[in-house]
């Protein structure tokens, strides 16, 4: 289980004691914008074999697509990755990324739920959660 203060602390600081390594800070070195992405993952997305798809499948894309949706939020928008709590979630916290759009108005945006509501019960365009996640982010 992961205590949520070091989770956070780590999150805030990038030394949590826990992790020490130098390459855990380093920051990433490319520079190419992560929305460059979304044609190559929406082709990707479309050609999957969903009805041949388990439960174990479906958890991995949601997961990959979560995770590229967090780093849209963070480098697109200038987002801050933290962990909400959440007592109704088997872990007890829910990841977030907090985004102050453009009208300076703070907004929290929980990138597992916003793909999963473009997955199911089809999967919808990447382009098309690449909007939401932009209207999420901006108002």
């Amino acid at each position: 289980m992961i205590d949520i203060d070091e989770f956070n602390e780590w999150l805030s600081t990038g030394d949590p004691g826990w992790w020490s390594s130098s390459a855990a800070r380093r920051p990433r070195s490319n520079s190419t914008p992560p929305l460059s992405a979304v044609g190559v993952l929406d082709d990707y997305v479309q050609r999957l074999p969903l009805d041949e798809f388990e439960a174990e499948d479906r958890i991995t894309l949601r997961s990959d697509l979560s995770a590229f949706v967090t780093v849209v939020l963070l480098e697109t928008y200038g987002g801050t990755y933290r962990a909400r709590l959440d007592d109704a979630l088997p872990t007890g916290w829910e990841p977030v990324i907090d985004v102050v759009g453009p009208d300076a108005r703070h907004r929290v945006i929980a990138p597992g739920p916003l793909v999963h509501e473009y997955l199911v019960p089809v999967p919808q365009r990447i382009l098309r959660l690449m909007e939401a996640v932009g209207h999420q982010a901006t108002g």
